[in-house]
């Protein structure tokens, strides 16, 4: 009679070089669970756990198919490393990246610069965002720059249009610097997530002049 255990996600087997794993294992692929045996224990444990991973690159790889976890794929509305089934409408534009997908979302470009003089404020940029999901009719992207403005964004294809914050909300350029820094992200309506984001500067022109 076998002793049938369940190890957690974040059990490394402990103990079985000194009671080895057989041959015989077998998977659920219903349940997505492996049974493996060993002399005395039928041990039941999931193929995969997406979980441990927290960042898109960590989750699918930068290979193209070669380095990520083929059992999870990058819920990229909901910034997390999901099974399919997981993922809300995974089967909608770029929803769902799966192990195999040659990029993660990510903010590839900000026209017409990533940094700004300090005293140019409230000006449209435009974001280029690959792997952009659509998102359902009524819904829509908000840009926010660290916690202390946010407006909606115009989407166009993989671009967004945002502006600017207003002057008394950047943050002061401290002596010795010569920028200050806000973070710039992306947020969808339909999940309430940050979902992607990059570093935005403001810098003081009178220290760049030559």
């Amino acid at each position: 009679m076998y002793e049938q255990i369940q190890i957690p996600f974040d059990d490394d087997l402990k103990g079985f070089t000194t009671n080895p794993v057989k041959r015989d294992m077998k998977i659920n692929d219903t349940t997505g669970e492996l049974y493996l045996l060993t002399e005395q224990k039928l041990v039941k444990m999931r193929v995969e756990n997406c979980g441990q991973y927290t960042t898109c690159e960590t989750c699918i790889g930068t290979d193209a198919g070669r380095d990520g976890d083929p059992y999870c794929g990058w819920c990229t509305l909901q910034r997390q490393c999901t099974r399919y089934h997981q993922c809300s409408l995974q089967d909608v534009s770029s929803r769902w990246l799966s192990y195999n997908d040659p990029q993660c979302i990510d903010i590839t470009d900000i026209a017409p610069y990533d940094s700004h003089p300090i005293t140019v404020a409230e000006q449209q940029i435009t974001l280029t965002v690959q792997q952009l999901p659509d998102l359902l009719s009524g819904q829509h992207y908000i840009c926010h720059f660290d916690d202390v403005f946010s407006n909606q964004s115009v989407k166009s294809g993989d671009t967004l249009r945002c502006t600017t914050p207003p002057s008394n909300l950047i943050p002061e350029i401290m002596n010795g610097d010569d920028h200050s820094s806000m973070l710039l992200s992306v947020e969808s309506t339909e999940t309430g997530v940050k979902f992607v984001d990059r570093e935005f500067s403001f810098y003081e022109c009178s220290t760049h002049k030559r």
